[in-house]
């Protein structure tokens, strides 16, 4: 099985430094940035049959990380979200957080003091704040898609799923 990249050139897992990979993404090393792109596979080798319904696989894919393109452009540089370089058709180009994400941060290292886990939660209300006020919603928020910084610091990422809603809608009453 091999994915494409977004320009249609094929590349494996086992050619590509590949950071993680998620129902409709692939994350890729990139220098020292981390490329969020589409997951696309290469329909050439898959039977006639088979190919419709995987291409509309494909471009849902493709729909759901647009979506996150028009997230990440919405709300803009905020300190509790991963860093966003630049946005192209490549995909999204994120700052790299070598820590990983909480659920594994979690599970490998020593218990975090009462005064981090604090400082964490209310990091945490900021942004989700943040993300009302830019009238997003993040609905797929998980310990897998908040990551660690150096500085111990929270990032939220994996924005695919999120509805952005008009910017006159009252965020209070949007069910």
């Amino acid at each position: 099985m091999s994915f494409l990249k977004p320009d249609g050139t094929p590349f494996h897992f086992y050619t590509q430094t590949f950071l993680g990979t998620g129902t409709n993404s692939i994350v890729l090393l990139d220098g020292c940035h981390a490329l969020k792109i589409p997951k696309i596979l290469d329909l050439t080798s898959m039977p006639e049959e088979d190919r419709e319904d995987q291409e509309y696989i494909n471009d849902g894919n493709r729909a759901m990380l647009d979506v996150e393109k028009a997230v990440y452009l919405r709300i803009g540089r905020y300190d509790g979200i991963a860093e966003c370089i630049n946005i192209s058709a490549d995909g999204i180009r994120l700052a790299l957080y070598q820590r990983g994400d909480l659920e594994t941060y979690v599970k490998s290292e020593a218990e975090a003091d009462r005064s981090r886990k604090t400082g964490w939660i209310l990091s945490l209300i900021q942004t989700i704040l943040h993300f009302h006020n830019s009238k997003v919603l993040d609905d797929d928020m998980a310990l897998r898609n908040i990551l660690v910084a150096d500085d111990l610091s929270l990032k939220l990422i994996d924005f695919g799923q999120c509805p952005l809603m008009s910017l006159d809608a009252d965020i209070n009453t949007v069910s």
